[in-house]
């Protein structure tokens, strides 16, 4: 009747794990933390498919609406007077 449950229960645990981690690194948008927790595997997954994956993907791509955290400074605005 149980037959496979077992191998089911600890993954629930182990994505909503890697999100909060990947949260904590990027602190994206506060109301992520709420899907994670209350969505438990389900809220993971879909954080990670929108969050991770996604911004994995457009890094790759070079998309240019995606801009690291710490500003780079501008060299062509200097002042060299």
């Amino acid at each position: 009747m149980f037959g496979l449950s077992y191998f089911f229960y600890p993954w629930g645990f182990i994505v909503q794990i890697l999100a909060i981690v990947h949260f904590l690194r990027r602190r994206p948008e506060n109301y992520w933390l709420y899907i994670i927790f209350l969505g438990g595997f389900l809220g993971a997954s879909v954080y990670i498919v929108a969050e991770v994956a996604a911004g994995h993907t457009a890094a790759s791509r070079g998309d240019p609406w995606i801009r690291p955290k710490v500003p780079r400074s501008d060299t062509r605005n200097a002042d060299f007077g």
